[in-house]
């Protein structure tokens, strides 16, 4: 009896200690990313950087649209024009800035496909400073917006180099009406497992959905793929928590994760098929109806889902550029 008392007394404290730590490293965390990040107060011109290329990106969406709505894009517009200011008043250099000059591009073949029909756009003009407005229809167009890619291009990926899949990778949103087979989604699924993991722990677990009703539900409460046919088969990558072994690896599930799924998209990608990520960053109580719908374990947290098919014949992507090496790399000395 005295055993068992001293072991649930010991038990208790090493989940208080563990259940303290927890808690101050999540509150340090959450301090650290309120005081950076990207909101709508800020006056940090990298994370007004940020805003102009969020809302460039949902600009060159809807040129990409297979389905284009003329007049699109107004909030969006709104706001990328007020974030547009913000990095000019920001940024001295603003003129080279990459995320500047994407803006420009998607902004560009804004107005150039709506000018060829003859579609007023005049209350779109009246968003922009008339020098931004200038230099979007003077420029050439080329750091953003979208492209065309053809089906055919994407034959004997197998035999690519990693160069040639990296740079040939795009997010597909809509995709051929060929089902996707458990055959073929297996063998991409099946080399994803060559990903790194913390101390070869392999948290990383992958949930199939092909049924037409599940997937459009599980998107439904996913919320980003509106607007888009339903694709042929959906994928959600979750890490086990039951893999990690103190409370300091509470966000490994995360980084473990975050490599299987990109593991995951390049090997989609060999194998010939299209694919897109989506975020998993719901509420809990969305969560929770997502979990109850899929049937996944308390154990596992969501890391993404990425929706699957085959390549159409051909398709309108996103250009999106990438920054310059420049921005991102640097040297500790």
């Amino acid at each position: 009896m005295g055993n068992s008392i001293i072991d649930s007394l010991k038990k208790a404290k090493r989940r208080y200690v563990a259940q303290w730590t927890l808690s101050s490293l999540d509150k340090y965390r959450g301090h650290q990313y309120l005081d950076t990040y990207a909101g709508p107060d800020t006056d940090d011109a990298v994370a007004v950087k940020a805003q102009v290329t969020f809302y460039a990106h949902q600009i060159e969406k809807g040129l990409s649209h297979s389905d284009f709505r003329y007049g699109f894009g107004k909030k969006a517009l709104a706001n990328l024009s007020r974030a547009l200011d913000k990095l000019r008043s920001l940024d001295d250099g603003y003129a080279d800035n990459e995320a500047y000059l994407s803006a420009l591009s998607a902004l560009h073949e804004y107005i150039v496909r709506h000018n060829a029909v003859g579609y007023d756009i005049t209350d779109v003009r009246r968003l922009f400073a008339a020098d931004v407005w200038s230099a979007a229809v003077e420029t050439e167009g080329v750091e953003g917006g979208s492209v065309v890619v053809s089906a055919s291009t994407k034959n004997g990926n197998g035999e690519k180099t990693f160069r040639e899949l990296a740079h040939e990778r795009h997010a597909i949103r809509e995709y051929a009406d060929t089902p996707v087979t458990l055959v073929e989604l297996s063998e991409a699924i099946d080399l994803a497992r060559t990903a790194p993991s913390v101390c070869n722990r392999q948290a990383a677990r992958v949930h199939v959905i092909q049924d037409a009703d599940l997937i459009a539900k599980a998107l439904k409460l996913q919320g980003g793929f509106n607007g888009y046919p339903m694709p042929p088969a959906l994928l959600l990558v979750t890490a086990d928590n039951r893999s990690f072994l103190n409370v300091y690896e509470h966000n490994e599930g995360f980084i473990d994760g975050g490599l299987f799924g990109m593991q995951l998209l390049m090997s989609l990608e060999a194998v010939g098929l299209a694919a897109c990520p989506l975020n998993t960053v719901m509420s809990v109580e969305t969560e929770n109806k997502a979990r109850t719908l899929l049937h996944i374990p308390e154990s596992e947290v969501f890391i993404m889902y990425i929706t699957v098919g085959h390549y159409p014949e051909q398709i309108r992507l996103c250009k999106s550029q990438r920054y310059a090496l420049s921005s991102i790399m640097s040297v500790c000395e």
